[in-house]
């Protein structure tokens, strides 16, 4: 019998994990033999079905072979595999506990089975014996179902597979029960690909069900990637450039030396998906060769890609087999580029219009660029440090590899593709009517060819001096071709008749591919101009990210939710930073003075909150707030009030819980009570009616000012009622409650009425409310509290005068916002929300936030946006993201147990009378007063609710 093995080996935490296939030529009658001595060796297996055969006294043999419908046959009439012979049995006979999945059968040897319905109640002596190393329980049967369940078994190291199952997840799940953290020994899976009809149904099956929706070849393909497979181009065919192209549903590789006069004839499939591939990128596999030059490795490029509709990122790649690249947060990536030199995926975020960089060898991502005008394309050059972002519609943006130093090379509003020809450091880039390029620097432009439809995709394969791209058919207005042409390399042709200029297509034809969408060029061949890696030796010198720069220089960037340290090496966990919201999402943006730059500002990852900022055709604040204990932030969309978490953590944990307000109301001016974790908000009766409509309703109640908070503090949910509170109500002839603020360790919070066109601040103090007759220059937003020193801070009615005083009204100051140098973004639209930290006031008006002096109102600094940009989102508000801005006091009477209150827990100040003159005495201590929801008394105790 011959047999053909393939083996791929992936470092894991101190083991080797070996994915053995075994593939039997010979389709007689298979056989089951185990090379796993029962009284010395333990190992565990995983076989999809394993019959019962007319002799059931099964001897267990030095040798295995895994097939599909593998049967135990007996010792008369097994075939035996001699030792000596077979790489497969010498790494069989090394094995000390091995899993066996199955469906359902048994064999007559020392093993334990385990059902799903065994789970719960015999989980934990079974799994304490398999781990055991001096337990004789040797072998353990599992089926593919109770193998998914999240079971430790890193005592055994060894896994057979046997029979697809159509859910190939089941299968990786089950590989994952061995190989995990924990497992020190070496692990060797082993998977049969045996060639049968009902085997190739599966596969077929798995294909849309699969996270990696690919489909092995056995022609010449990178084949599926899975444990269990072999995954390669044939490096044979990988002798020039390769062009891999994707249509509607599978990527392919050309075959340009197979090609002929009218297209290219060979093509195989590299990987398939039913849903299309949404963007894909080919990274050649290096190491350091002489002088630390970089040289190709005898191996294959690696693919990675992305399936439409799918967040994750497929690595096509023996290398990076294992991983699978994703972040906790909705995504779009829309285009894909990597990094060979220094090994870092690069991805565009098409949803948040952000850069994202991945480490290959970390796995961790950083978020390098942010603020992009609808980014579609990206492509890298390792060579000469350079990075280039289509921006649709707009330009094409050059930066550093590292996203320092951005500018627009090339402004065009109908860009629709872009390609490099590294060798000859030239950008073509395409539009609706024509093919241009120009060098790195936007200079030297030409036009390459013209056309009368749109291109979508470009490629260049500069050896043989030919572009490829694709272009929409005129007739059926959607449908796509693919073509090719030859760029004249000289002033005269090959047809004296005619003068062909150089760098303009000639020879122009249509390529037989239906459907074409992306085309990417792989090339076997090194640039000569590659420096040498500076990130090869200790990832030079990096805590976390090591990017390339101009030169062969290379600086060093942290992973998201953290910052560089004083050394620019270094990395660490981020404290503080600006919240804000822009467009649809919220962002931050990290607070460093000496080492800011224009790369790595963002301090998480953008949430998207769908705020209602263009309601009516006007461009309004959206209302937020954050509970920095709890790291959650509250938003308001006018319609609801919606809480999110602001930590990294797993997508399944980033719900958003949402309070809808009834009767119409609209949610308004937000403030986060961080000891409670109680939620101050204004409701407004008269949202969404017009003015006629609103004569007509109850007009005795025009706002409320109420507190929510969700019946569990502790977790998010979407279907959890809420504990809600009226604290005061007006008239609505009384004005429109439009903002709030809030100090909960001093028991005040300060709120603002527009009545007649004139804003007013009116002072909370427990039970007492009173207007501030002295604070007259008033705008109806920009309240903010300065949690230290226990003064209000709010902007004059022009939006570019800030005021201060105590919070009882005295010592009342002000100053004007100054800037160091014009910009028209703080003077013409003037500010609209303030933020107060320990040395600075932050300040932001539609177009840009700046920072303060919160003294004087000098050395004014503009921080966002970090790049300049025409027609960008407006920004909506701007909060300072700090454990000082949140201080709990010792003595507040709601730290601790939520003041033992059963619902609400709010402050009052301590009243203390005078006897001879009958006097009350408002002193600065605070107690608990509590509250219950609407409905509700507040019983005899002070505490409990009825």
């Amino acid at each position: 019998m011959t047999e053909n093995t393939h083996a791929v080996e992936t470092q894991y935490n101190g083991g080797v994990k070996n994915v053995d296939n075994k593939k039997s030529v010979d389709n007689s009658d298979s056989e089951f033999t185990d090379a796993v001595d029962v009284q010395s060796n333990k190992s565990v297996m995983s076989v999809g079905s394993v019959k019962e055969t007319e002799n059931s006294d099964t001897e267990i043999n030095d040798s295995v072979e895994v097939q599909s419908n593998v049967s135990a046959k007996s010792a008369s009439s097994n075939k035996k595999i001699d030792n000596s012979d077979s790489e497969f049995i010498d790494a069989v006979d090394k094995l000390s506990k091995m899993v066996i999945l199955e469906k359902g059968t048994w064999m007559k040897m020392p093993i334990m089975k385990m059902k799903v319905h065994q789970i719960k109640t015999a989980i934990k002596n079974i799994v304490d014996r398999i781990n055991d190393s001096n337990d004789d329980l040797n072998t353990l049967l599992l089926s593919l179902t109770a193998g998914g369940c999240g079971i430790n078994l890193v005592g055994a190291n060894n896994l057979i597979l046997v029979d697809l199952h159509w859910n190939p997840q089941w299968e990786t799940q089950a590989q994952d029960r061995i190989y995990r953290f924990g497992q020190a020994n070496n692990v060797k899976i082993y998977n049969d690909e045996r060639d049968s009809r009902d085997r190739g149904r599966l596969v077929l099956r798995q294909v849309p069900t699969a996270g990696q929706e690919a489909l092995l070849h056995t022609r010449r393909p990178l084949r599926l990637l899975r444990p269990g497979a072999s995954h390669h181009l044939d490096h044979e065919s990988s002798r020039g450039d390769d062009v891999l192209i994707s249509d509607e549903r599978d990527l392919w590789l050309l075959d340009l030396d197979g090609s002929s006069t009218h297209g290219f004839r060979n093509r195989s499939i590299v990987a398939r998906s039913f849903s299309g591939i949404g963007a894909f990128a080919v990274m050649l596999q290096l190491q350091e060769g002489s002088g630390g030059r970089a040289q190709l490795v005898a191996e294959p490029p690696c693919i990675f890609w992305r399936a439409n509709n799918s967040s994750w990122i497929e690595s096509l790649c023996p290398r990076y087999a294992a991983n699978r690249y994703s972040v906790p947060r909705d995504w779009d990536p829309v285009a894909l580029a990597v990094d060979h030199l220094a090994e870092n995926l690069y991805a565009l975020d098409g949803r948040a219009s952000t850069l994202l960089i991945f480490d290959l060898k970390g796995r961790g991502y950083g978020l390098a660029l942010a603020d992009l005008t609808r980014p579609a394309d990206l492509a890298l050059d390792s060579a000469s440090g350079w990075m280039f972002i289509l921006q649709r519609s707009d330009s094409i943006l050059k930066a550093q590899m590292d996203g320092s130093g951005p500018e627009r090379v090339v402004i065009n509003p109908s860009l629709a593709a872009m390609a490099l020809d590294r060798l000859n450091r030239l950008i073509y880039y395409a539009d609706s009517v024509q093919i241009g390029r120009c060098d790195y620097y936007g200079r030297r432009r030409q036009v390459v060819a013209k056309l009368s439809s749109e291109t979508t995709s470009l490629a260049v394969l500069p050896r043989g001096n030919r572009l490829l791209f694709t272009r929409t058919l005129q007739a059926s207005g959607h449908r796509r071709s693919l073509w090719c042409c030859t760029i004249a390399a000289s002033a005269s042709s090959g047809d004296t008749s005619r003068i062909v200029s150089p760098g303009v297509c000639d020879e122009t034809r249509q390529i037989d591919f239906e459907e074409p969408r992306l085309i990417r060029v792989s090339s076997s061949r090194v640039d000569p101009r590659l420096p040498a890696n500076p990130c090869g030796r200790a990832n030079g010198g990096c805590q976390q990210l090591c990017l390339l720069r101009r030169n062969g220089g290379r600086s060093c960037a942290c992973y998201v939710g953290h910052r560089l340290g004083p050394d620019l090496m270094s990395c660490e966990r981020l404290g503080d930073y600006l919240l804000y919201v822009r467009g649809d999402f919220a962002r931050g943006r990290i607070l460093q003075d000496d080492r800011s730059g224009e790369a790595f500002t963002d301090a998480l990852l953008p949430i998207e909150i769908h705020p209602l900022v263009r309601k009516a055709g006007r461009q309004r604040l959206v209302d937020f707030d954050y509970d920095y204990n709890s790291s959650r932030m509250a938003f308001s969309d006018e319609a609801s009030l919606h809480l999110v978490n602001l930590q990294q953590s797993e997508r399944s944990q980033q719900r958003q819980l949402t309070y809808v307000a009834a009767d119409r109301k609209c949610v308004r001016g937000l403030a986060y009570d961080w000891i409670t974790g109680d939620v101050y908000h204004i409701l407004d009766n008269d949202c969404g009616l017009g003015r006629q409509q609103s004569q007509q309703q109850d007009t005795k109640v025009g706002n409320e000012i109420a507190v929510m908070r969700p019946t569990t503090i502790g977790q998010l949910s979407t279907s959890r009622r809420h504990l809600i509170k009226t604290l005061r109500s007006f008239g609505a002839n009384q004005g429109q409650v439009v903002s709030i603020a809030l100090d909960p360790n001093r028991a005040y919070y300060f709120f603002t009425v527009l009545f007649k066109g004139q804003a007013y601040i009116y002072r909370s103090h427990g039970t007492r409310v009173e207007y501030a007759r002295d604070w007259r220059d008033v705008n109806e937003t920009g309240l903010a509290c300065d949690q230290l020193e226990a003064r209000l801070y709010w902007l004059g009615r022009n939006g570019s005068r800030v005021y201060h005083a105590q919070y009882d009204g005295s010592d009342l100051q002000s100053f004007d916002l100054r800037l160091d140098h014009d910009d028209d973004g703080g003077g013409s639209l003037g500010f609209r929300s303030l933020t107060v930290g320990e040395r600075h006031v932050y300040a932001a008006s539609l177009g840009g936030v700046w920072r303060f002096d919160k003294r004087t109102g000098h050395a004014g600094l503009k921080l966002l946006p970090v790049h300049d940009q025409e027609g960008g989102e407006p920004i909506a508000g701007v909060k300072l993201y700090a454990a000082s801005s949140q201080p709990v006091a010792r003595d507040n009477a709601c730290a601790l147990n939520n003041g033992g209150c059963r619902q609400f827990c709010t402050r009052t100040p301590v009243m203390v009378s005078n006897r001879p003159g009958n006097s009350v005495n408002v002193t600065t201590d605070v107690k608990e007063l509590c509250l219950c929801e609407d409905g509700k008394n507040i019983m005899n105790d002070g505490k409990s609710c009825a």
